[in-house]
């Protein structure tokens, strides 16, 4: 009996929802887009992209491709500083139904289908959003994790690497040889947050993500339930001997830096992990080695809570931080990339330390 032939992107029905006009779709849509993407990259690596009652941005689209009625590849959009965003999940096993087909030609065909999907919503983002920018937005796709279709959709797009993000991860706690954690202290929420922007901002002046952070932006995470100020580790100046620091950059930039970590809830198939989430140090006292310190500061915290697994996120080239996270016990665990077209400017380092 001959193999049937497998499936095609005509195959699959296609449903778009634009978030500012369906809110109840929406949630239903983003409800099947988190089990298909626990289907496709497993709990693991599914992080937080699609919660039932999340919010989401009044210009984000969602297009969802169903075969045979079961969701199996879904492309989101929605602007973030200059960028139009798409994410893109393929289960490329649900692709083949029981068909028998080469696994390149299941590469080949969830290429095809998001990239349809990508140029589908450049088109009806830009209809619909496109007046409200001030200037053309920046055409990027991720691959979150990378796999091997996302370079196959990116060659059809046109599109080459520009960044890529190592998600790394380590036992805890940390061996008390490696580093002594530097002695650090809980945020002050009323007291604390705008010398917080102040460092977040001069650490990460470069930054794509993390800079020119508004307090009005910090206060909503700080402010927000279930916030613990304990997880945002506060290094003082003051804390510092006086060979890592001088009177005068005590008085000026009182906070050398800062260490805020997240949990995540263990979920089947992955135990609760511990995040740092932002670690900066303030320029002021780059230099004296402060970044290992006060990451073993945070992960010495997270420890404490009785978490056994850290991890966090640096640019694939902020060679000095990956060498850093290494000595630590941070091994390279996921590798999620964008593509962006032609060449861009280097990417400004992930870790302000």
């Amino acid at each position: 009996m001959s193999p049937s032939v497998p499936p095609s992107p005509a195959d699959l029905a296609v449903t778009t929802i634009v978030g500012a006009d369906d809110a109840v779709t929406m949630t239903v849509a983003r409800r099947e887009a988190a089990k298909l993407l626990i289907r496709s990259v497993g709990t693991d690596l599914s992080d937080d992209r699609f919660k039932p009652a999340g919010k989401w941005g009044k210009d984000e689209i969602l297009a969802l491709a169903r075969l045979d009625g079961e969701p199996v590849a879904y492309v989101t959009a929605a602007s973030s500083r200059g960028r139009l965003q798409f994410d893109t999940v393929a289960d490329v096993d649900a692709m083949q139904t029981g068909r028998l087909s080469a696994p390149e030609d299941l590469d080949q065909l969830a290429a095809d289908v998001c990239s349809a999907m990508v140029e589908q919503l450049s088109e009806l983002h830009n209809s619909r959003f496109g007046q409200q920018d001030q200037s053309p937005l920046t055409r990027e796709v991720w691959g979150r994790p990378r796999r091997q279709w996302h370079d196959v959709l990116a060659t059809n797009l046109g599109l080459v690497p520009h960044r890529t993000l190592y998600q790394m991860r380590c036992p805890l706690p940390i061996p008390s040889e490696i580093v002594e954690p530097l002695v650090t202290r809980s945020i002050d929420v009323s007291g604390d947050s705008a010398c917080l922007v102040s460092v977040n901002n001069r650490a990460f002046s470069n930054h794509p993500d993390q800079s020119d952070q508004g307090l009005d932006q910090i206060l909503s995470q700080f402010n927000a339930d279930g916030f613990e100020p304990a997880s945002v580790r506060i290094l003082d100046a003051a804390m510092l001997g006086n060979g890592d620091s001088t009177p005068q950059s005590q008085q000026d930039r009182p906070m050398a830096g800062f260490c805020w970590t997240k949990i995540h809830e263990p979920v089947t198939g992955r135990s609760a992990l511990g995040e740092i989430y932002v670690i900066a140090v303030d320029p002021s006292y780059h230099g004296h080695g402060l970044g290992m310190g006060l990451t073993a500061a945070g992960l010495d915290w997270m420890a404490q809570q009785g978490l056994q697994v850290g991890m966090l996120f640096v640019e694939s080239d902020n060679e000095p931080a990956v060498r850093t996270y290494h000595k630590l016990g941070f091994e390279i665990h996921a590798k999620y990339t964008a593509w962006r077209a032609g060449h861009d400017d280097h990417i400004a380092e992930m870790s302000g330390s």
